[in-house]
């Protein structure tokens, strides 16, 4: 089913039912080539385990899957758009789980250095959230070595029921852009825009539609964020939309430009008239 993102906030993180009232058994962070997990949260080697003193750790990642905002360093919910980038999978393990090899009780996202997401294709949307020290410290530790899955792609987009014609530049969508002050009144007038990556990753599936507002070139994620001239210009291209207003700064640029041309035009004829002008020939003394 496809998920409408609108800027409701949802301010608890997605929780596996497995992970509630038990102990953490691991925490592991994973990439491309392998994972490094840790037991009593203490950082250890790929599918090792290891002592340490991270009681501190598996606190906040439990206050984390409890919606729990009391405890110290509990994760707090952030709602800005995150630049996308590099990536881990992060997996933990609860006590008296056996999950099929290679999966863990609560799979998730981790980008460094704090942030965590719990994003899968067909589960409800949840905002990234930011650990808190002791948390983030182990899940560092521990992706100290790891390859990290490389930034997504985009491979295809669909604008207004209109597919993209180059979905690569939509990953500029998620390029951190700023939030704006707009709001999604029942006057508004607004499109779905959906996008498609190259893999799993932790800011969009295959199955998520967003709304996107033309008239203010508003994106809505957990906030509404700001579409810049050029990527706007493009969606209003694939959608069959009307195109943006030029910024300021192009609206003026090219008359500029045609007014110092005509100022060098004018001063360059002068020249040339004053140059081509008939010159009086010079009087010659009388002779005595």
């Amino acid at each position: 089913m496809k998920k409408l993102l609108f800027a409701a906030v949802v301010a608890t993180l997605a929780l596996a039912p497995t992970a509630l009232g038990k102990e953490l058994q691991s925490v592991s962070v994973c990439g491309p080539e392998g994972c490094n997990s840790s037991d009593g949260g203490g950082a250890a080697g790929a599918g090792g385990g290891g002592g340490g003193t991270g009681g501190a750790a598996f606190a906040e990642f439990r206050a984390a899957f409890e919606g729990d905002t009391d405890t110290a360093g509990a994760p707090r919910t952030v709602l800005d758009a995150v630049p996308v980038g590099s990536y881990y999978r992060l997996g933990v393990l609860v006590r008296g789980d056996y999950p099929p090899a290679g999966h863990f009780s609560v799979e998730m996202w981790y980008v460094k250095p704090n942030l965590i997401r719990f994003l899968r294709s067909g589960d409800r949307v949840e905002p990234f959230k930011r650990l808190g020290p002791a948390a983030s410290s182990l899940l560092e530790r521990l992706a100290s070595d790891l390859k990290p899955y490389p930034a997504p792609k985009v491979v295809g987009a669909i604008v207004n029921g209109k597919r993209a014609a180059h979905p690569a530049e939509y990953i500029g969508l998620f390029g951190g852009l700023k939030t704006t002050d707009v709001s999604l009144a029942s006057t508004s007038r607004w499109v779905d825009l959906g996008v498609t990556p190259d893999r799993a990753n932790p800011w969009f599936t295959a199955d998520m539609q967003f709304l996107y507002m033309p008239d203010d070139q508003a994106l809505f994620f957990d906030k509404p964020v700001k579409v810049g001239y050029d990527l706007a210009s493009t969606i209003a291209r694939d959608g069959g939309l009307p195109m943006p207003p030029k910024p300021d700064g192009r609206a003026w640029g090219r008359p500029v430009g045609i007014g110092v041309f005509a100022l060098w035009l004018v001063v360059a004829t002068g020249l040339f008239l004053l140059w081509r002008r008939p010159r009086r020939p010079r009087e010659q003394p009388t002779p005595a």
